[in-house]
């Protein structure tokens, strides 16, 4: 396993004056923790990783060829998995995004990943959106798995060139629609690879199809998806 980055470390030395406390029930907790161990038993793990498929798999599976699909969480409205996304994404919180990371790895292990997958391939953001939000939430979670599973972080091979509005409340189809075309793809260090595209939620599958298929398009042997959280009721 790779070390926690440096921030973490630092962290850890400000918790001798300044406790951490729980991100959910701000019960003190120690070191790298960003949860309380209740309030993590209590989290909607979907134990993919248990079983031969999967919900998520199936609905990539039937619109395009898709070798493996896992999320860690089922994504709850006004959930902790809810509060958490929001840490990450709307407040810059890279650590949590790690750790996250890392608890997912922690399940996968046995899965042997590394060993069908060449590396993780986190969604990008468009220049527009990474320039305003200061980062990569998939980036910093593929950063978290890759310290566990040992499966590089290769940030290069997909690049977003076209943005658009909030994917929130639009359909599948409106979603697609705008995302067609958004990405390119390094076809040199893409083609005879096999690669895990790296998402936080996955709700309609749209971005992950769309990503998948043009890593496929440019030479991929073959593609899966890792996601943060997977949202079943939409």
């Amino acid at each position: 396993m790779q070390p926690l980055p440096v921030s973490v470390y630092i962290r850890d030395f400000l918790h001798l004056f300044l406790p951490n406390s729980c991100l959910i029930c701000r019960y003190p907790v120690q070191k790298d923790q960003a949860i309380c161990s209740l309030c993590h038993a209590e989290l909607p793990f979907t134990n993919f990783w248990e079983r031969a498929t999967n919900p998520l798999l199936e609905q990539l599976q039937a619109r395009t060829p898709c070798a493996y699909a896992s999320a860690c969480f089922y994504f709850i409205k006004k959930s902790p998995i809810q509060q958490i996304l929001h840490e990450i994404k709307y407040r810059t919180d890279k650590d949590l995004a790690y750790i996250m990371g890392r608890t997912f790895a922690e399940k996968l292990l046995p899965e042997g990943l590394k060993h069908k997958f060449d590396a993780l391939t986190p969604v990008p953001l468009s220049a527009q959106k990474l320039k305003k939000r200061g980062f990569n939430q998939s980036v910093e979670i593929a950063n978290g798995l890759s310290s566990v599973l040992d499966i590089p972080v290769e940030t290069h091979l997909l690049d977003r060139i076209k943005d658009g509005k909030s994917q929130t409340s639009k359909s599948r189809s409106d979603r697609y629609y705008q995302l067609n075309g958004a990405f390119v793809v390094d076809e040199k260090n893409v083609r005879s690879r096999s690669l895990l595209v790296v998402d936080d939620v996955s709700t309609t599958g749209a971005t992950a199809e769309i990503c998948m298929s043009e890593l496929l398009n440019a030479g991929a042997n073959s593609c899966g998806l890792l996601c943060l959280a997977y949202r079943a009721d939409f």
